[in-house]
């Protein structure tokens, strides 16, 4: 935690964090082009998802990025309502 240099009697809050996102074998891969049909046989580089939250007391700014392509909707609803 650090004093706010615009506005002393705020104290902002700061968190961070990251994870490794899991991509179950055999998954199609994205990015490809001509090449179907490519799939997940392991590990090559880790895919990360890595986020920071700031806090005011009064609003909250939750920033997050992941090494992926694309997102179901769906599940990119559940991490907005989490």
């Amino acid at each position: 935690m650090s004093k706010n240099k615009i506005h002393p009697d705020v104290e902002l809050k700061v968190g961070c964090s990251e994870s490794i996102v899991d991509v179950p074998l055999f998954t199609e891969l994205y990015g490809y082009g001509p090449f179907l049909a490519r799939r997940n046989r392991g590990i090559h580089d880790p895919l990360y998802c890595r986020c920071a939250s700031f806090y005011d007391g009064q609003n909250r700014v939750v920033i997050i990025s992941n090494d992926l392509v694309t997102m179901d909707p769906e599940r990119a609803w559940d991490v907005r309502r989490e």
